[in-house]
C-alpha cells in the first residue's frame, strides 16, 4: 500500500464517521451525487444536510481532514443580501489559514456549525450597509456579468466624477479596456505593454468616472444605463453633463470609485451600444427621432454589465494607497551614472519604489 492509499483509506474512514456522527447527533441526512455536482469544482465529494432555519450543509474537500469543512446554505437566494455568503451559498466563517485539529473532524464540525449558525442569526437582525461597502470590492466580484470586458485602470484614485480616456482591444475570448486620465497617459503605457503603437496611433475614446463618498451597496448597483446615468447625475451636479457618453451611438465605458478604509475601491460598468434594428423598429430608415433615440439610451432594454477593475496606477502598484510618498517619488528624476553591480541594483530599487 502507498503513502497516497494509506491517506485515502484514513481520510475515508474519518469522513465516514464524521457522517455517523452528524446523522446521530444532528439529524443530518447524506447528500447525493446530484446535490454534490454544483460544489464540484470546490473538490467536494462528502457532504451532509444539517435541518434548522435555514437548512445549513456541511461539505468536506479533498484536503479534508487537514482543511476545515465548508458550510453553505442551500441555494444563492443570500448572495448579496446577507455579507459572508458566496457563490452556491458557501459561507465565509474560517479564514483559509485557520489551523485545525485533523483527527477530530467532529469537534472542529461541531465549532463550525455554531460558528455558522450565529452567523446567520446576526445576518438576519443587523443591518449590513457598513460591512457591503467596507468590502465593495469583494461583493462587486461577486455580481459581475458574463460578457463584460477585462478592465485595468491607471485613472487616479480621487474625485472628482470627469471625462477620462479608454483605449478598447480584444484577445481571443475577452474585451479588454485601459482607462487613463489623457491620451498621454494611455499611449505611453500602451506603447510599453504592447510595444510600439500601430501607424495610425492607438485608437481612443471617452469614458467617465463616476466618484462617490461611500461605495455602492448591492441593492444600489446599477444594471441597466438609466441607473447609470442617475449615478452621473448624482455625483456630477448639474452644471456637468456627462449623459451624452450613454448615446446610442456608442458603447460606453464607466469607472465607479469610491475611498474605503483600505484604499479606493473601483467597480466597471459596461454598456453595449444597442441593436440598431431594434432602435430603428417603427421608423423609417434614418429617421429615428431623437427623443426616442435619448429615451432608448437609458432605457432598461440597454443593459449595465458590471466587471471588476484591475488597478495599475502607481498609487496601487507602489503601497496599495498608503506610500505618502508616492506623489514625490513619481514627479521625481534620478540620474544613474553606470550600470555595474551597484548601478544595476540601484535602478532596479528605484524602478520598484514607483
Amino acid at each position: 500500500m502507498t503513502a497516497q492509499d494509506g491517506f485515502s483509506e484514513t481520510r475515508s474512514d474519518l469522513a465516514n464517521a464524521l457522517g455517523t456522527f452528524l446523522i446521530a447527533d444532528y439529524g443530518a441526512k447524506s447528500l447525493s451525487e446530484g446535490d454534490l455536482k454544483p460544489y464540484h469544482r470546490h473538490g467536494v465529494d462528502y457532504g451532509w444536510r444539517l435541518p434548522g432555519d435555514p437548512p445549513l450543509r456541511l461539505l468536506l474537500d479533498r484536503a479534508f481532514p487537514y482543511r476545515p469543512p465548508r458550510i453553505a446554505l442551500e441555494d444563492e437566494a443570500f448572495l448579496l443580501v446577507w455579507p459572508h455568503v458566496e457563490r452556491l451559498g458557501l459561507l465565509c466563517v474560517y479564514p483559509a489559514e485557520t489551523n485545525i485539529d485533523a483527527l477530530s473532524p467532529d469537534q472542529v464540525a461541531v465549532h463550525l456549525i455554531d460558528e455558522a449558525r450565529a452567523l446567520v442569526a446576526r445576518s438576519k437582525s443587523e443591518n449590513h450597509d457598513a460591512a457591503f461597502r467596507q468590502e465593495f470590492q469583494s461583493y462587486w466580484s461577486l455580481a459581475t456579468d458574463q460578457g463584460a470586458p477585462i478592465y485595468r485602470s491607471l485613472v487616479r484614485p480621487h474625485g472628482p466624477t470627469r471625462r477620462i480616456r479608454a483605449w478598447r482591444g480584444q484577445n481571443k475570448t475577452s474585451l479588454i479596456r485601459v482607462l487613463g486620465e489623457t491620451d498621454d497617459a494611455l499611449c505611453n503605457w500602451l506603447d510599453h505593454a504592447n510595444g510600439p503603437a500601430p501607424r495610425e496611433g492607438w485608437k481612443l475614446y471617452d469614458a467617465v468616472l463616476v466618484w462617490l463618498d461611500t461605495p455602492l451597496i448591492p441593492d444600489a448597483y446599477p444594471v441597466h444605463a438609466s441607473d447609470v446615468e442617475a449615478l452621473i447625475r448624482e455625483s456630477a451636479g448639474r452644471d456637468r453633463d456627462y449623459a451624452p457618453l450613454l448615446d446610442v451611438s456608442q458603447t460606453t465605458d464607466v469607472l465607479i470609485g469610491a475611498p474605503v478604509e483600505t484604499g479606493v475601491c473601483f467597480g466597471a460598468v459596461y454598456i453595449e451600444r444597442p441593436d440598431q434594428k431594434k432602435l430603428q423598429k417603427g421608423f423609417r430608415p434614418g429617421h429615428v427621432p431623437a427623443a426616442h433615440a435619448k429615451r432608448y439610451a437609458t432605457s432598461p432594454a440597454r443593459q449595465a454589465k458590471k466587471a471588476i477593475v484591475d488597478r495599475i496606477d502607481p498609487a496601487w502598484v507602489h503601497g496599495r494607497d498608503h506610500d505618502g510618498d508616492i506623489g514625490q517619488l513619481e514627479s521625481s528624476s534620478v540620474l544613474v551614472v553606470g550600470c555595474g553591480a551597484l548601478g544595476a541594483s540601484v535602478a532596479v530599487l528605484l524602478a520598484q519604489a514607483g
